[in-house]
Protein backbone atom coordinates (compact mmCIF):
# COMPACT_ATOMS: atom_id res chain seq x y z
CA UNK A 1 0.00 0.00 0.00
CA UNK A 2 2.82 2.41 0.82
CA UNK A 3 4.20 1.89 -2.70
CA UNK A 4 0.91 3.15 -4.13
CA UNK A 5 0.93 6.13 -1.77
CA UNK A 6 4.48 6.97 -2.88
CA UNK A 7 3.36 6.84 -6.52
CA UNK A 8 0.46 9.19 -5.74
CA UNK A 9 2.80 11.63 -4.01
CA UNK A 10 5.19 11.47 -6.98
CA UNK A 11 2.29 12.28 -9.31
CA UNK A 12 1.28 15.20 -7.07
CA UNK A 13 4.87 16.43 -7.24
CA UNK A 14 4.84 16.25 -11.06
CA UNK A 15 1.60 18.22 -11.22
CA UNK A 16 3.02 20.88 -8.89
CA UNK A 17 6.04 21.17 -11.19
CA UNK A 18 3.62 21.56 -14.10
CA UNK A 19 1.61 24.15 -12.14
CA UNK A 20 4.78 26.13 -11.45
CA UNK A 21 5.53 26.09 -15.17
CA UNK A 22 2.05 27.44 -15.93
CA UNK A 23 2.47 30.17 -13.30
CA UNK A 24 5.82 31.15 -14.83
CA UNK A 25 4.16 31.37 -18.26
CA UNK A 26 1.36 33.49 -16.75
CA UNK A 27 3.97 35.77 -15.23
CA UNK A 28 5.65 36.15 -18.60
CA UNK A 29 2.30 36.95 -20.22
CA UNK A 30 1.54 39.56 -17.54
CA UNK A 31 4.94 41.20 -17.82
CA UNK A 32 4.84 41.34 -21.61
CA UNK A 33 1.15 42.31 -21.72
CA UNK A 34 0.18 39.20 -23.67
CA UNK A 35 -3.28 39.27 -22.17
CA UNK A 36 -4.68 36.98 -24.88
CA UNK A 37 -2.64 34.09 -23.48
CA UNK A 38 -4.15 34.34 -20.00
CA UNK A 39 -7.53 32.60 -20.54
CA UNK A 40 -5.86 29.46 -21.91
CA UNK A 41 -3.24 29.47 -19.14
CA UNK A 42 -5.94 29.98 -16.49
CA UNK A 43 -7.95 27.07 -17.90
CA UNK A 44 -4.85 24.86 -17.92
CA UNK A 45 -4.08 25.92 -14.34
CA UNK A 46 -7.59 24.97 -13.24
CA UNK A 47 -7.28 21.55 -14.91
CA UNK A 48 -4.02 20.88 -13.07
CA UNK A 49 -5.54 22.05 -9.77
CA UNK A 50 -8.43 19.58 -10.23
CA UNK A 51 -5.98 16.75 -10.83
CA UNK A 52 -3.98 17.69 -7.73
CA UNK A 53 -7.15 17.78 -5.60
CA UNK A 54 -8.17 14.37 -6.94
CA UNK A 55 -4.77 12.86 -6.17
CA UNK A 56 -4.82 14.41 -2.72
CA UNK A 57 -8.21 12.86 -2.00
CA UNK A 58 -6.96 9.48 -3.22
CA UNK A 59 -3.85 9.74 -1.04
CA UNK A 60 -5.91 10.66 2.03
CA UNK A 61 -8.26 7.71 1.45
CA UNK A 62 -5.33 5.35 1.03
CA UNK A 63 -3.71 6.56 4.25
CA UNK A 64 -7.02 6.22 6.08
CA UNK A 65 -7.40 2.68 4.79
CA UNK A 66 -3.79 1.73 5.51
CA UNK A 67 -3.93 2.84 9.13
CA UNK A 68 -7.63 2.15 9.66
CA UNK A 69 -8.40 5.73 10.67
CA UNK A 70 -11.12 8.15 9.56
CA UNK A 71 -10.37 10.42 6.62
CA UNK A 72 -10.67 13.43 8.91
CA UNK A 73 -7.58 12.19 10.79
CA UNK A 74 -5.76 11.11 7.65
CA UNK A 75 -5.96 14.68 6.32
CA UNK A 76 -3.78 15.87 9.19
CA UNK A 77 -1.00 13.33 8.55
CA UNK A 78 1.99 15.10 7.04
CA UNK A 79 4.78 13.44 5.06
CA UNK A 80 6.95 13.69 8.17
CA UNK A 81 4.26 11.91 10.19
CA UNK A 82 3.85 9.29 7.49
CA UNK A 83 7.62 8.68 7.36
CA UNK A 84 7.57 7.98 11.10
CA UNK A 85 4.62 5.59 10.77
CA UNK A 86 5.88 3.35 7.96
CA UNK A 87 8.65 0.82 7.56
CA UNK A 88 12.06 2.54 7.88
CA UNK A 89 12.91 1.45 4.33
CA UNK A 90 10.34 3.97 3.08
CA UNK A 91 11.14 6.74 5.56
CA UNK A 92 14.07 8.13 3.57
CA UNK A 93 12.02 8.23 0.35
CA UNK A 94 9.22 10.06 2.14
CA UNK A 95 11.66 12.50 3.73
CA UNK A 96 13.19 13.26 0.33
CA UNK A 97 9.74 13.77 -1.18
CA UNK A 98 8.83 16.05 1.71
CA UNK A 99 11.91 18.21 1.07
CA UNK A 100 11.28 18.34 -2.68
CA UNK A 101 7.63 19.23 -2.14
CA UNK A 102 8.57 21.98 0.31
CA UNK A 103 10.82 23.61 -2.29
CA UNK A 104 8.16 23.27 -5.00
CA UNK A 105 5.44 24.69 -2.75
CA UNK A 106 7.63 27.67 -1.85
CA UNK A 107 8.26 28.31 -5.54
CA UNK A 108 4.51 28.00 -6.17
CA UNK A 109 3.71 30.52 -3.43
CA UNK A 110 6.27 33.00 -4.77
CA UNK A 111 5.04 32.70 -8.34
CA UNK A 112 1.38 32.99 -7.30
CA UNK A 113 2.05 36.07 -5.15
CA UNK A 114 4.06 37.77 -7.90
CA UNK A 115 1.35 37.03 -10.47
CA UNK A 116 -1.31 38.39 -8.13
CA UNK A 117 0.71 41.59 -7.67
CA UNK A 118 1.28 41.96 -11.43
CA UNK A 119 -2.41 41.41 -12.17
CA UNK A 120 -3.45 43.98 -9.54
CA UNK A 121 -0.98 46.53 -10.92
CA UNK A 122 -2.30 45.97 -14.43
CA UNK A 123 -5.88 46.37 -13.21
CA UNK A 124 -5.04 49.59 -11.35
CA UNK A 125 -3.16 51.01 -14.35
CA UNK A 126 -6.04 50.19 -16.65
CA UNK A 127 -8.52 51.83 -14.24
CA UNK A 128 -6.38 54.97 -14.09
CA UNK A 129 -6.08 55.17 -17.87
CA UNK A 130 -9.84 54.78 -18.30
CA UNK A 131 -10.39 57.45 -15.65
CA UNK A 132 -8.10 59.90 -17.44
CA UNK A 133 -9.76 59.25 -20.79
CA UNK A 134 -13.33 59.55 -19.51
CA UNK A 135 -12.86 62.51 -17.15
CA UNK A 136 -14.27 65.59 -18.87
CA UNK A 137 -11.76 67.93 -17.24
CA UNK A 138 -8.69 66.29 -18.78
CA UNK A 139 -7.57 67.06 -22.28
CA UNK A 140 -5.67 64.24 -23.82
CA UNK A 141 -5.67 65.52 -27.39
CA UNK A 142 -5.52 68.84 -29.24
CA UNK A 143 -2.58 69.94 -27.17
CA UNK A 144 -0.74 72.92 -28.57
CA UNK A 145 2.97 72.24 -28.96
Amino acid sequence: MIDKILKIIELEKQFIIEMNDVLARQQNALVHLQIGDLPELNSYQEDIAKKIRSLEATRINMIATMFNIPSSKAIAITLTDLAAMVDPAYSLMLANLRDEMAVLNLKYANLANTNRMLANRAKNSFTQIISVLTNGNNQVYNVQV
